[in-house]
């Protein structure tokens, strides 16, 4: 409705970003992919309604990767996540590590040609962590 309105108007690619004090835009992501793990044709339907970001994992292990509060169960980046990383990175679709394991942040980092970004995450050391150190 706030874009329909003009107040506001999606963010689909870098220049699309507004100038400090320009104004507020959006940038539609998903938390947690995994309703996407069936098929990578899912990520090219998502991007082709404007997500531009992507988390992997989100709280509980999924299909492409291990979480940073729970033991690692697949090697970090299962063989589903190496995928989907590979396809984000062609689209273009920002990787969002949060939640995901250190392991699987550095298999990220290692395959994707651009910066990964950290969301809503926690510090090493912090409480918040569970049971598993950051």
């Amino acid at each position: 409705r706030y874009v329909e309105s003009g107040k506001t108007k999606l963010v689909l690619k870098a220049s699309d970003i507004p100038a400090p004090g320009a104004g507020i835009d959006l940038i539609l992501a998903i938390e947690g992919a995994n309703p996407l793990q069936s098929d990578l044709k899912h990520f090219d339907e998502v991007y082709q309604h404007g997500v531009r970001m992507i988390t992997l994992a989100h709280y509980k292990p999924g299909g492409f990767c291990d979480v940073m509060t729970e033991q690692p169960k697949q090697k970090s980046l299962s063989d589903a996540g190496r995928k989907a990383v590979e396809k984000m990175d062609k689209l273009g679709i920002v990787i969002d590590v949060a939640h995901a394991s250190a392991d699987a942040l550095k298999q990220i980092s290692n395959m994707w040609a651009s910066a990964p970004m950290a969301g809503v995450t926690c510090l090493a050391g912090s409480k918040d962590t569970g049971t598993m150190p950051i």
